[in-house]
């Protein structure tokens, strides 16, 4: 850790993989265009999702 900030990054692919073991079961990894649809375009405003910042959907098993 560096100054206090934990960073982890993962390729969205490998997700399911890496949270199986601990039980977890991935349901949706959407896309940054299919997330600004969902959650940015009813709200009007004019923003964009970044590729880079991936969100992962699970449920523990």
């Amino acid at each position: 850790m560096k100054d206090g900030i934990w960073r982890f990054g993962l390729d969205p692919e490998d997700a399911s993989a890496f949270l199986v073991p601990y039980g977890w079961c991935v349901i949706e990894a959407p896309a940054p265009e299919t997330r600004a649809q969902r959650h940015v375009e009813p709200t009007g405003r004019a923003l964009t999702c970044m590729p880079i910042g991936r969100s992962v959907y699970a449920e523990h098993l």
